[in-house]
């Protein structure tokens, strides 16, 4: 009898010893999976405070380069030069102390008043015009130029007054009608304007 309760101590001393390693396995399990998920949640926190947060894109400077392009362009476009062709054909059909040039001072002093009646431009860029393109000539070619329009001029305001049939007919100009009236025509004053040929 004392045998076997030798025997049932012993068994139980075992099975508490077995049950507190039990134990202590479990809570040491436990206390490493609170840590791990500590350490984890740290980890991602850090993890997301060192991802960076694309900041927020300025396009205002984009937007005034553009403006600034869109603004010399338009500037560019608005400040191109206004050519006058009649100018041009007037310098180069007329000339002057020559057989016959009056006659061609009364042709080109038509084409002109046709120029003038039909143009839509401003006679104010009319006169600007002219003024840059008499400018640009040399002196001795802005002299004969000035000789040409002078010589126009004198044609055209004869072309304005009662006699202009005759003139016309005198010109080699028979088959042109009298479009205008007498009324001098802006745009070509513009144009004489430009030459000095008239008071401001």
């Amino acid at each position: 009898m004392k045998q076997f309760r030798k025997n049932m101590m012993i068994c139980l001393g075992i099975a508490a010893l077995t049950a507190s390693v039990l134990l202590a396995g479990c809570s040491t399990q436990k206390e490493a999976d609170i840590s791990d998920r500590q350490e984890t949640k740290i980890g991602s926190e850090e993890a997301e405070s060192s991802i960076a947060v694309p900041e927020a894109t300025d396009y205002t400077e984009d937007t005034d380069v553009a403006e600034s392009t869109e603004s010399g362009e338009n500037s560019e476009n608005a400040s191109e030069k206004l050519s006058l062709p009649v100018l041009d054909e007037i310098d180069s059909k007329v000339q002057i102390g020559t057989s016959g040039s009056s006659l061609i001072a009364v042709q080109a002093a038509v084409k002109l008043l046709e120029w003038g009646e039909h143009t839509g431009l401003d006679p104010e860029e009319i006169r600007e015009a002219a003024s840059a393109w008499i400018s640009e000539q040399t002196d001795s070619d802005r002299e004969e130029a000035l000789l040409k329009l002078e010589m126009v001029d004198d044609a055209y305001q004869r072309l304005l007054k009662e006699d202009a049939r005759e003139l016309l007919d005198t010109a080699g100009c028979a088959d042109t009608e009298i479009f205008w009236g007498s009324e001098p025509v802006e745009p070509v004053e513009a144009i004489m304007q430009a030459a000095g040929l008239r008071k401001d």
